[in-house]
């Protein structure tokens, strides 16, 4: 996989540099996280701190164009969506407490099931 940078600005109101690229690769088409790493190295940029926005892949050929963009901090980060986020960064959900929810249900009674009533 190779990456080659089409364009760079600087977004000093958001705190960030925007970068367009362009990836060629072999076989199939390579996820966001893959391409995140290789943009990484390539940026010399902090891994906890890029984000890939965006990745097109041209129709029949073995290269497509992307958008990402690198933060100063953190709390700069706070103006992506969580969605974005998690889908570069795979933050997985925290899995809720069994036995907080086995007394919510404990507490609610079924309601009865109702009756057929039979024909005669």
């Amino acid at each position: 996989m190779k990456i080659e940078v089409l364009k760079e600005k600087e977004n000093h109101l958001l705190n960030r540099k925007e970068i367009n690229f362009k990836v060629v690769f072999e076989g199939g088409t390579p996820n966001i996280k893959d391409v995140r790493k290789e943009l990484v190295g390539s940026l010399h940029a902090s891994d906890k701190l890029t984000v890939v926005d965006s990745m097109m892949p041209a129709f029949g050929k073995k290269s497509l164009k992307g958008y990402a963009k690198v933060y100063k901090d953190e709390k700069s980060m706070s103006v992506e969506p969580k969605f974005r986020i998690k889908k570069n960064f795979g933050v997985k959900e925290e899995p809720k407490d069994a036995t907080a929810a086995a007394p919510a249900a404990a507490q609610a009674p079924a309601p009865p099931a109702p009756k057929k009533e039979e024909k005669k």
